[in-house]
């Protein structure tokens, strides 16, 4: 009977685990679960709380606690803050840096965009190139941090921490330097390093930029970690930081998370360049053409992330519309005109799907292939950040606040 219960409560726990950005697994998938179709900020409404300062960070969970990276509005004060999942009642608010001088962030962007990581008790915080800790996620004290990995990102970063086994991986694609770190979680000391090394076609530093989060898959007997960035996505040896391989997409700007589904692999171009295509994993190199799958303009994100279920690849996007694909072709199911822009990426849950608009109103859409709109509901902002499923409980981040969605409040 002990180790079923034992059993039980590690289930448990894992449900209300949602430990990056988009997720486990950054997959923006959770268990089924009994959540809210329809809301308000009274109805099916568990609690609301103010956020001071202006932050675009997606809340993670984390060990019964919600970390949402912040800042002032001028980017002097970064700081992380912890709040108990079932009250909202915060409980950590941790300077992580104070910058007397912040670098430039354009408007639509703030100077807390990435959001933070977490396993085993810590909590891996990015500002870009202002800076990168590790905190202990029981007493919020400071691990380890790092601010001397230079980068000008000249709007502002946005590009999310991956954390593998012992290791945290960092992409920086700036306006005058383009590469990816590898840190040791442990220390924060740096174990590689590697230059982009790429032919962007352009010396206009602002083509070059990109926001991506990356993504560990396995291919070929190794692990390897894709960065999407300007023009190209590279996939790179997770222990060593070598090249495995290359392909040249186009656009710049890409912030879509990598999804795998068999051995295909499916990238987002963001602005120009194929919009959306697929790649079959297992080429070294410069891909081939023939490892490229397919790829189209339909359906693909400016700034959210892919969510695949099944055969399907289900996307929002800046043109304000949802829509869903094939996996296999890329072919167009379905494309739906919703009310505003996306920069929040879809989140899934049993047979149901949750967006989120840059004026807060939310949509909840039946999985499928066929267009079904469940319910939907406003909150008092828009939203910039994506949102988290920890259990029965929907976590919504605005421009103002931090609401928490459950059936029944």
């Amino acid at each position: 009977m002990q180790a079923i219960t034992t059993a039980l409560l590690l289930i448990l726990a894992g449900q209300t685990e949602w430990n990056q950005f988009q997720g486990p697994g950054g997959q923006g998938k959770a268990p089924a679960a009994n959540l809210p179709e329809k809301w308000s900020e009274t109805l099916n409404h568990a609690w609301g709380v103010n956020i001071p300062g202006k932050a675009w960070a997606s809340p993670i969970v984390h060990q019964g606690k919600i970390w949402l990276a912040n800042s002032t509005e001028d980017g002097k004060r970064l700081s992380l803050l912890g709040l108990d999942l079932t009250t909202g009642k915060q409980i950590h608010d941790i300077t992580v840096f104070e910058v007397p001088k912040p670098a430039f962030c354009f408007p639509y962007n703030s100077y807390a965009s990435s959001t933070p990581t977490a396993k085993d008790g810590k909590v891996f915080v990015h500002y870009g190139s202002a800076g990168t800790a590790c905190i202990n996620a029981q007493n919020g004290n400071i691990l380890w941090k790092r601010n001397d990995l230079p980068c000008d990102h000249h709007r502002g970063a946005g590009s999310s921490p991956l954390l593998w086994n012992d290791r945290l991986y960092l992409i920086f694609d700036g306006f005058d330097k383009q590469y990816v770190a590898c840190l040791n979680a442990t220390d924060g000391s740096t174990l590689w390093k590697t230059d982009r090394g790429f032919d962007y076609g352009t010396d206009n530093g602002d083509s070059k930029k990109a926001y991506a989060t990356p993504a560990i898959v396995e291919a070929n007997g190794s692990t390897q970690v894709v960065c999407p960035s300007a023009s190209h996505t590279a996939a790179y040896d997770a222990l060593t930081g070598k090249e495995v391989w290359r392909v040249k997409h186009g656009g710049m700007n890409a912030a879509s998370i990598p999804q795998r589904k068999g051995d295909s692999l499916f990238l987002a171009s963001s602005d120009g360049g194929w919009g959306l295509g697929a790649v079959r994993l297992g080429a070294t190199g410069k891909l081939p053409e023939d490892a490229i799958l397919w790829k189209t303009a339909k359906g693909a994100p400016q700034y959210s992330s892919l969510v695949i279920d099944g055969d399907l690849i289900y996307s929002a996007t800046e043109k304000v519309f949802s829509c869903c694909l094939e996996a296999a072709t890329g072919a167009e199911v379905y494309q739906e005109r919703l009310g505003n822009k996306f920069h929040a990426s879809p989140v899934l849950s049993g047979d149901k799907l949750w967006l989120f608009d840059d004026k807060g109103k939310g949509y909840c859409i039946r999985a499928g292939r066929k267009y079904q709109l469940l319910g939907s509901g406003q909150l008092d902002d828009g939203c910039m950040a994506t949102p988290a499923i920890a259990g029965d409980i929907l976590i919504v981040r605005t421009r103002k606040g931090l609401h928490a969605l459950k059936v029944g409040g």
